[in-house]
């Protein structure tokens, strides 16, 4: 995509850590351009959701909106258009591993959309949009059932263990305006999977997801059937 000013897409893959590196001023990285990101990308998918999807009722869309707009399907779809690539990152955060960071990656996402948005309008934001996240907006919707992992893996473990799974924060990092969690998920007493997130809610999500792939491969179907 051909940007009317590209010093709005280097904005958009500038972290505040290169900025404060380089003692740019603090609108010269893409903290702000990602909470307008964020707003365009929901506005849109809920457009989408609302007119695609007629029959599919209010709930379950906002477990789909959740869903495609979380921190971890962004991330994947940063990774795959080379995002991870293309960030602006200080030493130090380059150093920890910040292009493979979850919360990086899909913040840098919605910062692009931010960029188009602003470059060349709404209309333009929602085709990228929907170019991007439509196959995984489908998913969703027909794998509704599926999107909340923690459920399922709760409805699951009271089932065949009798017991709650736990989930523990191994691991808090950044500052606070952008802090990750880091969280693993146990069922009576051993690890099943992990996960990383901005937020506690994001990072559990993800480390059930892990989970319940790895007791799927253990039990060969899908938990969705053992449950009840």
């Amino acid at each position: 995509m051909k940007f009317n000013d590209p010093a709005i897409l280097e904005r958009a893959i500038t972290h505040t850590s290169y900025s404060n590196e380089i003692n740019a001023p603090s609108c010269a990285n893409n903290e702000r351009m990602e909470f307008i990101g964020d707003a365009v990308l929901k506005l849109v998918v809920c457009d989408y959701l609302y007119r695609q999807y007629p029959n599919v009722r209010e709930g379950n869309l906002t477990k789909v909106l959740s869903y495609v707009v979380s921190d971890a399907v962004l991330a994947e779809h940063a990774a795959e258009q080379c995002l991870d690539e293309a960030i602006l990152l200080g030493k130090g955060e380059e150093m920890t591993g910040g292009r493979q960071k979850v919360s990086i990656l899909a913040a840098s996402f919605e910062s692009v959309i931010a960029a188009i948005y602003f470059d060349q309008g709404l209309p333009e934001a929602a085709r990228f949009i929907i170019s991007k996240l439509g196959k995984q907006i489908g998913f969703a919707v027909n794998h509704k059932d599926r999107l909340n992992f923690k459920s399922l893996i709760q409805e699951y473990c009271v089932h065949k263990f009798g017991v709650s799974p736990a989930y523990r924060i191994t691991a808090e990092i950044g500052p606070p305006h952008d802090r990750v969690f880091e969280v693993e998920i146990l069922i009576e007493d051993k690890v099943w999977g992990t996960g990383s997130g901005r937020s506690k809610r994001d990072a559990e999500q993800r480390a059930a997801r892990d989970a319940v792939a790895e007791l799927e491969k253990l039990e060969g179907k899908s938990l969705t059937c053992l449950k009840t």
